[in-house]
């Protein structure tokens, strides 16, 4: 067999890259005391009109929920591979990423990919779901606080199928655009990512090979206040138990707008923010319990809502960054043959042989008074070859502790643990 750049067959690289960035925090400060006055107005009003829009239907609704299952694997799985450091995953930018390289897929491959996502066989209805969980957010979109983009370079020697790009224009939405691979197209995607992210994410890809064919880049940045702001005021150090340390970080206490459950020993708060998303917290029983253990019971409660009053909450402030290498731990849970040259299918993609060769995601959190700002990059590269009312209750989170922050049709947008907020 030919040999090309260390690849056995024709080895022409086929890069696809799927760009997740979301912000969830205080408005931005602004010069004119009108103009905020507007932007607030403006929130309520796309904020109110997305409660009203309702949620998606059943398949979208399904899929969210099957995603909620597959998620929590992950993290576990993922918690199990690191045992120190705070995590965060974003399975909203997976399902998209993955799901963009499932269109594309047939048989094994394909089943793979599904299983793990949680997703059923058919990648056509799944990204048909995505596109109704996607079109909830339309009024977040029109008001600007949320902005989502899907975008895709496609080399001017790649051999694309035209359906297969048809699908993804279509449940994706992406505008396709032919370059050249390293330049233009580099510094095209990564123009891209800092402006659809507002300058969050500043550079996605450090280098692309000459013979890559395609980059697909999915985005998406949004500003969002806690329903009700922690006072500053009673912002103070406090201790955190970060496993047999104990350290001082500042902690945020408030309570208001938050509601709580109890299930097993495990304490439960959850609040919305400004425009209806919603994100929940878990503290395990007691410090000798790992925090992994409380995110399915976590997602569980999610779903069951929350009725006990809540006197205070206390949470740490955090800024905090992650990155996964995706391609271990989905070998480790099953997935083997999309990254393998010699039995991955993706010939609804292209006539020429594929494989994954890469999953990356980049995840950056940052939780303050005024509310939530996070961010999430995933990166695919794919080669070339041949209950009953308790007492109001109090959630302080002076231990590691899970969190996950959902859209209305229960999507999990980011999901994590906190082991150590004083880690970055």
């Amino acid at each position: 067999m030919k040999k090309m750049n260390g690849r056995s067959g024709s080895c022409l690289p086929l890069s696809l890259v799927c760009l997740m960035a979301g912000v969830l925090s205080g408005c931005e400060s602004v010069l004119v005391d009108s103009t905020e006055v507007k932007a607030e107005m403006n929130q309520d009003q796309a904020a109110k009109a997305y409660e009203d829009g309702g949620q998606a239907g059943k398949a979208t609704l399904d899929l969210a929920k099957n995603a909620q299952a597959a998620s929590v694997k992950h993290l576990e799985k993922l918690a199990s591979e690191k045992k120190e450091g705070n995590l965060m995953i974003s399975p909203f930018s997976y399902q998209e990423c993955l799901g963009m390289i499932r269109v594309g897929t047939s048989g094994g491959t394909n089943k793979e990919l599904a299983g793990w996502l949680g997703s059923g066989l058919d990648a056509g209805a799944a990204a048909s779901a995505l596109k109704a969980g996607r079109d909830t957010l339309k009024p977040l979109v029109d008001s600007g606080i949320v902005t989502t983009a899907n975008g895709v370079w496609v080399s001017k020697d790649a051999k694309i199928n035209p359906p297969y790009l048809d699908e993804v224009k279509k449940n994706f939405e992406a505008a396709v655009r032919t370059s050249a691979f390293p330049e233009p197209g580099l510094t095209e995607i990564n123009t891209f990512a800092k402006e659809t992210t507002k300058g969050r994410i500043e550079k996605i890809l450090e280098d692309l090979d000459p013979l890559t064919r395609m980059v697909l880049v999915n985005a998406i940045h949004f500003k969002d206040k806690w329903s009700e702001p922690f006072d500053k005021k009673l912002t103070k150090d406090e201790d955190f138990h970060a496993g047999p340390a104990v350290k001082k970080v500042p902690m945020m206490n408030g309570g208001k707008g938050f509601k709580g459950a109890k299930s097993d020993g495990f304490l439960f708060a959850s609040t919305q923010f400004k425009t209806g998303l919603r994100i929940v917290f878990a503290l395990p029983p007691s410090k000798g319990v790992p925090v992994e253990k409380a995110v399915a019971p976590m997602m569980a409660a999610a779903n069951r809502g929350f009725h006990l009053e809540v006197n205070r909450v206390a949470l740490p402030k955090l800024k905090s960054e992650f990155k996964w290498d995706m391609k271990p731990t989905m070998q480790a849970m099953g997935v083997s043959q999309p990254f393998d040259p010699d039995k991955a299918d993706f010939g609804v993609m292209s006539p020429e042989k594929l494989f994954i060769t890469q999953v990356v995601q980049k995840t950056f959190v940052q939780f303050d008074e005024e509310g939530v700002e996070a961010a999430a990059v995933t990166a695919g590269v794919v080669g070339l070859t041949s209950m009953p009312m308790d007492p109001p209750m109090d959630f302080i989170a002076n231990r590691p502790y899970a969190y996950v922050i959902l859209d209305k049709n229960g999507m999990p947008l980011f999901l994590g643990i906190v082991r150590d907020p004083t880690q970055g």
